[in-house]
């Protein structure tokens, strides 16, 4: 993996990234590749270096890397990379070699999953799924297509790998098989979370206080405590706490 010759070779250089889409597994994706032996992700699982905050600087983006000395597979994943043909640029501009993932899944089911989400952290209870699904952010994320061109039109087919949520649900091994094969780390490793499921977030106990949480997550990554968010969003303690199990699916979607 050749580095970008602009910058210090010294510095350690992520040579992959995960970039969409969200609602698809990413959680699950980042714990696997955090087990991994031979593989380096930051505990801020997306810095959002390359659409919200490319402002902090190339230095501030690999700091979150330095701990990835002696690691084969150095990366990040940030599910909303592939929301930005500038962004596809700015990844290109960094590193034009680096590895690019992604993992779709079926636009309805993903819709309806991101929507449940969002009503955790921000929208308003009131909004409906059907209101929700209006508005061009939500259906931006699904455009699979015009997404996913820029980094074709970038970037080699062979440092792309496209992966599908469906094989994820059939068959967890083949699909972190294929994934571990793309790095080039061991694909035989078997990662102690291979058989288990992220619980969603289902609906909050306070929405105040679940919209808060939000809020002061991005106040955190804004004074470059993103790897302290990092390691509260996956905490199962910190998620119960704020949220419960969804009584009814069917009565929320509709």
């Amino acid at each position: 993996m050749m580095m970008p010759q602009q910058y210090n070779n010294a510095k350690i250089y992520p040579n992959f990234l995960y970039i969409g889409a969200a609602k698809s597994g990413s959680t699950w994706i980042y714990k696997i590749l955090q087990e991994h032996p031979e593989v380096f992700v930051p505990e801020a699982k997306d810095t959002m270096f390359f659409d919200r905050y490319y402002r902090k600087g190339i230095n501030w983006y690999l700091s979150f890397f330095q701990e990835g000395t002696g690691y084969k597979a150095i990366g990040e994943i940030c599910h909303d990379y592939f929301l930005s043909g500038e962004t596809a640029r700015r990844i290109y501009e960094f590193s034009p070699h680096v590895k690019i993932i992604c993992c779709l899944r079926d636009p309805i089911e993903r819709s309806i999953s991101d929507y449940l989400y969002k009503k955790c952290i921000y929208l308003k209870k009131n909004v409906t799924f059907n209101e929700y699904i209006s508005q061009d952010q939500s259906i931006k994320s699904s455009k699979y297509y015009q997404n996913l061109e820029p980094f074709y039109q970038l970037f080699p087919n062979q440092n792309i790998l496209i992966l599908f949520f469906d094989e994820l649900k059939q068959s967890p091994p083949l699909f972190v098989e294929k994934l571990f094969k793309f790095l080039e780390v061991n694909s035989n490793f078997v990662p102690p979370f291979l058989h288990k499921k992220i619980i969603t977030a289902g609906e909050p106990r306070n929405y105040f206080l679940a919209h808060l949480a939000y809020k002061m997550g991005l106040l955190f990554r804004e004074i470059d405590w993103a790897n302290t968010v990092g390691k509260v969003k996956v905490n199962p303690w910190f998620n119960s706490l704020l949220y419960k199990p969804l009584k009814n699916k069917k009565e929320i979607v509709k």
